[in-house]
């Protein structure tokens, strides 16, 4: 088997703060700050993460989602 590196880009803490009826939300200003936040959090991962990318994985699957 070919070796997989794995790597994850999220804001568990927007995620959390946003309710239920939030996944009906279309509204167009709600879109874009959702846009914008992953924007920031990608960015924030890149500084962080860039150099590991094709040497490591950044998340332990096992850990976070097993």
């Amino acid at each position: 088997m070919k070796k997989v590196l794995i790597h994850s880009i999220r804001s568990d803490q927007t995620m959390a703060a946003l309710g239920v009826s939030s996944k009906y939300n279309a509204d167009w200003n709600f879109l874009c700050s959702l846009r914008d936040k992953g924007r920031a959090e990608a960015g924030a991962w890149l500084e962080e993460n860039y150099h590991h990318i094709g040497q490591r994985s950044s998340v332990d699957v096992r850990r976070e989602f097993l």
